[in-house]
């Protein structure tokens, strides 16, 4: 993590030989083949991101450079009969951030969500675009396909929470949702817990849930089960990662869990919040939960709100993810564990910005000019 803390070389700019300005494309399959599917070095990447955040040297949206980004919702009615119509995991989104550090990269993910995609048109339910650009003059240096990006980072942000918060305490874990998200999160598990030694997966597909543990039994280090019940995979876990998406969120009840269980909801989730220790709530960033408590209508943070008005919990009270990373710390909390990350755009700079710069160093994508000359400067 030192090289991330590590100071900046000034850099003095004078005019360049060439105004023209070049972008490097990467494609999925070239990022794949940057290794954009590593997760250990994903993991890696978003601690070290984490440990940035806590020193002050991020910068995400809004007015308090704080916010998860910009969305767009449809509405429930509309008088343009074009306009999509509402529902679950139907938005868009930008969400711009600056990473500073050895990634010194502004960038902004930009993507679209859509339920139905896998279903009706054999495409991933979130869709992501990702440039990034030189903080000092703005120019744009890489456009790549997000959605692999995306994807890693949102399971990784699960290993590293899990290895601050549960950390080598944690020897069996769960998944609930077996679709892409639960895939990272379980590669994430994996890849963040030294002495984890099974995972226990469900779905509703119990076909789909039996060939995810099938196949993640033979790529990882532990042994994956599906089992045929939320409650079977949780019952023992140390560790639970909830990974599904729909209009019903996945229900938790609290005689299911270990009495030191961490749970970490990777969406929407219907658990009593009683169950959760008062000192045990973590967030990834105390003002993007604010955000989401705000603005989403889930029944997790629809039961937060209430929890936070009946003064049981406060935004003061949650612990940052970022500030046990600094600290080298982990929970010192005694009961259940809950973590709500939701993501950061932090965490898409900078994993897009590593696999850049492997894509520099290896001379893979596909050079782009916008322009030779300014057309007015």
């Amino acid at each position: 993590m030192e090289g991330r803390l590590k100071s900046l070389q000034t850099r003095k700019y004078g005019m360049p030989d060439s105004r023209s300005i070049t972008l490097r494309f990467l494609s999925q399959e070239t990022a794949i083949e940057c290794g954009v599917t590593d997760m250990n070095a994903c993991v890696e990447t978003i601690a070290d991101t984490f440990e940035l955040h806590a020193h002050g040297r991020t910068l995400m949206g809004g007015d308090g450079s704080l916010t998860h980004g910009q969305i767009l919702r449809w509405p429930e009615n509309s008088s343009d009969p074009q306009m999509p119509s509402a529902g679950p995991d139907r938005r868009f989104a930008a969400m711009p951030a600056y990473v500073g550090g050895d990634v010194y990269k502004v960038g902004i993910k930009w993507y679209g969500s859509n339920i139905n995609n896998p279903k009706e048109h054999g495409l991933p339910r979130s869709m992501h675009v990702i440039t990034l650009n030189d903080p000092d003059t703005g120019k744009p240096v890489a456009l790549l396909d997000g959605t692999l990006v995306s994807a890693m980072r949102t399971g990784a942000v699960a290993g590293v929470g899990a290895h601050q918060i549960a950390g080598n305490d944690a020897k069996t874990a769960a998944v609930i949702g077996t679709g892409v998200i639960g895939r990272t999160a379980t590669m994430a598990l994996d890849a963040a817990l030294d002495n984890l030694e099974s995972i226990e997966v469900y779905d509703l597909d119990l076909e789909k849930s039996a060939q995810f543990a099938e196949e993640l039994t033979n790529e990882l280090d532990v042994t994956v089960q599906n089992t045929e019940t939320a409650k079977a995979a949780v019952s023992d876990a140390d560790v639970v990662v909830v990974a599904a998406a729909g209009s019903s969120p996945p229900i938790l009840e609290a005689e299911w869990l270990d009495s030191e269980a961490t749970i970490i909801p990777l969406g929407n989730i219907d658990l009593p919040l009683s169950a959760i220790a008062d000192d045990g709530v973590y967030v990834d960033d105390r003002s993007n939960i604010a955000e989401f408590v705000e603005y989403t209508d889930w029944q997790i943070t629809e039961d937060i709100e209430r929890t936070i008005n009946e003064g049981r919990w406060s935004f003061e009270d949650f612990t940052e993810l970022s500030s046990l990373i600094a600290e080298n710390s982990t929970s010192p909390s005694s009961g259940r564990s809950l973590l709500l990350a939701y993501g950061l755009p932090i965490e898409d700079v900078a994993w897009a910005a590593t696999v850049y710069e492997r894509a520099l160093e290896s001379g893979a994508g596909q050079e782009l000019t916008l322009f030779e000359e300014p057309y007015w400067a």
